[in-house]
């Protein structure tokens, strides 16, 4: 049998271990990237979500707005579909007045003795 060096063992051994601790090291490196990755990422998810919160807020505020209008909208027609009545109406009133005053002003003319 050829000879069993303990010293030549040793150094393999050694070299094995050495080995193995740098690719365990490499491997710790390797985590360590995929979790400074994987936090840029969670943050940058974060931000997504607040960013679809925001748009969702303003969506329904939107949406709020129109229907308002909407409203705003059924009032002013109501209202502008009363107008012509509100004018003859504003009209026949005038008239009116101007008649009361004319009869009131022959009164007082009558009683001054004017006519």
């Amino acid at each position: 049998m050829i000879g069993h060096d303990p010293a030549m063992e040793q150094d393999k051994n050694t070299l094995g271990i050495a080995l193995l601790t740098q690719r365990v090291e490499m491997m710790h490196s390797d985590f360590s990237a995929m979790q400074g990755v994987l936090e840029k990422l969670t943050d940058a998810i974060n931000g997504l979500a607040l960013v679809e919160q925001r748009q969702s807020q303003f969506s329904e505020a939107l949406e709020r707005a129109f229907r308002l209008m909407e409203k705003l909208e059924t009032r002013i027609a109501a209202l502008e579909s009363k107008a012509p009545d509100i004018t003859r109406t504003s009209v026949w009133v005038d008239r009116l007045v101007v008649g009361v005053l004319v009869v009131v002003a022959m009164f007082v003319a009558k009683k001054v003795g004017l006519s």
